[in-house]
């Protein structure tokens, strides 16, 4: 098997590109779905309430 060099780079990058943009979605899914990311919501939305209210 004669691979040339700049072949591998090419295909290299491009699956590590694609990896990048698979791993991330699924990253922000995970926080948009989150607990965390709701109590959050909740807490921020109290703040603005106050500010509002004084």
């Amino acid at each position: 098997m004669n691979i040339s060099l700049g072949v591998l780079l090419a295909a290299t990058v491009i699956f590590l590109f694609i990896l990048y943009f698979v791993v991330e979605s699924a990253a922000q899914r995970g926080i948009d779905n989150s607990d965390t990311k709701k109590m959050l919501e909740q807490v921020l939305k109290k703040l603005d309430e106050k500010e509002h209210n004084k």
